[in-house]
């Protein structure tokens, strides 16, 4: 019996030994990233601890993994994954007020009912780090502009070495244009570098009177592939492009 009770003891000891072991390396072993979704709701274009969360603030928070303040009602921290921003319907348009932060990690945004960012006639509306996955879905992107040289891309500029994918959005009035001078850049509205292995697709959306040298819609250069479905063009300038 007493054999029995020793042999009893060991098992349980085992078998709790064997439970601490499965527990340690469940803390240790590597967890999947969760994406973000940030939701937007504040249609102005500022920068304050306030309780809401605005279209440049998500961006801010989805590129640096932070949350845009500390009260209730902020921008929620952005992930290392691929991140999604919202907006709700009913939200109307924004004006810029200077150029927003560049995209630097994975991201989608998406509109519930079409939503309207104005560059004023001043600002490209987003720019696109190299190696940054960036989609965009039921939007309306007017008045981009650019006027560095050799530039292009008043609306969306994608740098080398990321996917571009665009569904359902309108491109109207983006100009690229040289400061001082009468010829204009590349990609009115669109430019894309692509690299092997690399695709810009567009589905749907229009796009209208966005103006460029080479490529008044799109100015795809690189080892990239283009694929353009159900595009509608109607551009101006000398080249209205691909």
């Amino acid at each position: 019996m007493a054999d029995a009770r020793r042999g009893l003891r060991r098992f349980g000891m085992v078998v709790a030994l064997m439970f601490v072991a499965l527990v340690a390396v469940a803390l240790v072993a590597p967890q999947p990233v969760r994406a973000a979704t940030i939701t937007i709701n504040a249609g102005f274009d500022v920068v304050a601890n306030d309780g809401q969360c605005n279209f440049r603030e998500a961006i801010i928070s989805a590129n640096t993994n932070l949350p845009s303040g500390a009260m209730a009602g902020e921008c929620i921290a952005g992930s290392p994954g691929a991140d999604t921003i919202t907006t709700p319907g009913g939200m109307g348009a924004i004006t810029l007020t200077s150029a927003l932060p560049a995209v630097t990690e994975n991201l989608t945004i998406t509109a519930v009912g079409l939503y309207t960012i104005d560059g004023a006639n001043l600002y490209r509306i987003f720019d696109v780090a190299a190696g940054v996955n960036f989609t965009i879905e039921d939007f309306t992107l007017i008045n981009g502009r650019v006027t560095a040289v050799a530039d292009g891309g008043a609306a969306i500029r994608q740098a080398a070495g990321g996917n571009l994918t665009v569904t359902n959005v309108t491109f109207t009035n983006n100009v690229a244009l040289e400061a001082g001078l009468t010829t204009d850049n590349s990609g009115g509205a669109v430019r894309f570098t692509g690299t092997v292995g690399t695709t810009a697709t567009f589905t749907g959306g229009t796009f209208t009177n966005n103006r460029a040298d080479n490529g008044g819609a799109i100015f795809a250069e690189g080892g990239g592939t283009l694929r353009l479905l159900s595009r509608s063009a109607t551009d101006s300038g000398r080249d209205s492009g691909r």
